[in-house]
């Protein structure tokens, strides 16, 4: 039996494994992992306990699983600097683990990859959203593509060049959607040594319900660009035409989105679902809307896609919900300006036998290309290189 040990170092420079799309691709791992034999060992500045991870993400963990980290996950939140800072305490343990290999998710302080250089141990860069590459971009890119106020965004982007930044340095890159390999090949000129390995969906068979009442969900993160105005113009031109529209948006301190809910009934913007309400608003909606031009695979986007609701995605090439997803029904799903989205959503609309077909195949095509066993057997083949 196998027992090397692997490290996998947490989402954004080993900072988290708890909630999240990032987190439920770490379980995962840990979960493929494990059930060939490695011990496998999650470290991150803020985690959670083996049981806790297995309930949140509904994955199961064997007994040669463990979580290392220095805070228990809570609502209050470090600071992205602080907890970045902290990492750098694992240095001892990864010495005293001697991994036959680590995994880094995204990013990693240069301290931390200094210690596994010198110990010889391969290092595989998992990236589906990785900071580094935002700085590489300038300021003005990284302000405009995440969640951050103005003052946050100039912190961070001043501390992260503590990062390593040469990712043509590790043994391999692990992207998950053509989109993030993209702009990976854009920014850094990496050309060999990756590949494209897509995230297990969190629900591979459900019940397909018939969805008459047009319910449009929007849960991705908001770009502070001109889709913001975007997206409120779609709302505004769907509810002319179809009265009985409903829409539920992740607002993630957005104002205008904020505004237009407490203006029109139809609006429902909200800061956080839970896991049961997310998965019933999966069930209900018929469209899932994505308005940003930069993001990785968008798991979200294909969990709406296997639930039957059709993607409406902003095209382009750093947008992995529409090269490995929308671009499957292009003209259908995606979209390049705000009348075009109109025109899919009226047209779908208008021909409830093209929704079906359009929704059946996409179904079936994801459904397949991101199960876990797809996963998982791309993941194994990819380490057993190394180990």
């Amino acid at each position: 039996m196998v027992s090397d040990n692997v490290v996998i170092l947490g989402c954004n420079g080993g900072t988290d494994i708890a909630y999240g799309g990032g987190a439920y691709v770490v379980t995962a791992m840990a979960k493929c992992l494990s059930s060939n034999g490695f011990n496998v060992h999650l470290i991150s500045t803020v985690g959670l306990e083996v049981r806790e991870l297995m309930k949140i993400h509904g994955i199961s963990l064997g007994g040669n699983v463990y979580t290392h980290y220095l805070v228990r996950y809570g609502r209050a939140k470090l600071p992205y600097v602080v907890a970045a800072r902290l990492v750098n305490r694992f240095e001892g343990l990864i010495r005293e683990l001697k991994p036959s290999l680590i995994i880094y998710n995204d990013d990693v302080p240069r301290r931390i990859d200094k210690v596994v250089r010198s110990m010889g141990a391969p290092r595989i860069l998992y990236v589906h959203f990785p900071y580094i590459t935002r700085r590489v971009l300038g300021l003005g890119f990284m302000y405009k593509t995440t969640e951050w106020s103005p003052i946050e965004s100039v912190i961070n982007y001043a501390n992260i060049n503590k990062l390593f930044n040469d990712l043509s340095e590790v043994d391999y890159v692990i992207t998950n959607s053509q989109g993030i390999r993209n702009i990976i090949s854009f920014a850094h000129g990496i050309r060999n040594n990756i590949i494209n390995i897509y995230p297990p969906l969190r629900h591979n068979e459900v019940e397909i319900v018939n969805k008459h009442r047009p319910i449009f969900l929007h849960a991705a993160r908001q770009d502070k660009t001109f889709l913001e105005n975007e997206l409120v113009r779609l709302i505004e031109g769907v509810n002319k035409v179809l009265p009985n529209a409903l829409f539920i948006i992740n607002r993630n301190k957005s104002r205008r989105i904020s505004g237009i809910s407490l203006r029109n009934k139809s609006v429902f913007a909200t800061p956080w679902l839970s896991g049961s309400t997310w998965n019933e608003l999966l069930r209900l909606s018929k469209y899932y809307l994505h308005f940003k031009w930069f993001e990785g695979l968008g798991i979200a986007t294909a969990e709406a896609v296997v639930n039957g609701a059709i993607p409406i995605v902003y095209r382009s090439i750093f947008n992995g919900s529409w090269t490995d997803i929308a671009k499957l029904c292009d003209s259908e799903c995606g979209f390049s300006s705000v009348n075009e989205a109109l025109d899919h959503v009226l047209d779908l609309e208008s021909d409830y036998n093209k929704y079906r077909r359009t929704q059946s195949y996409l179904v079936g095509v994801i459904s397949k290309s991101m199960s876990y066993d797809v996963f998982c057997r791309s993941l194994i083949s990819l380490v057993n290189r190394f180990i």
